[in-house]
């Protein structure tokens, strides 16, 4: 209905505004859901730590989570402060939360 439409027009304004965020501050490994990337990238990088590890006195541990549920248990507080300290848009932060 009318939440959607309007949340739409919002996140179109806010676009350009996400963008800049993602080109000066998601160039690097934590972030893997950002424009250029494939899902398969963190994979990649685990099974490339993985066979570094095979080196003599060297050991790694591979985990891969499916974050399709995260959302039900993120922590709010701890969601905010990590949009904080990656200087993420606030405003667009609360409303993803929210919506």
């Amino acid at each position: 209905g009318q939440y959607r439409s309007l949340f739409r027009h919002w996140g179109a304004l806010k676009r350009q505004q996400v963008k800049q965020w993602e080109a000066e501050h998601a160039d690097h490994l934590p972030f893997s859901a950002v424009s250029g990337t494939s899902p398969l990238d963190p994979v990649w990088r685990q099974s490339a730590r993985g066979e570094v590890a095979k080196i003599p006195e060297r050991v790694a541990a591979i985990l891969l989570w499916d974050l399709r549920k995260c959302y039900e248990h993120a922590v709010h507080t701890i969601l905010q402060r990590q949009a904080r300290r990656h200087a993420f848009p606030l405003t667009v932060f609360r409303v993803s939360l929210r919506s």
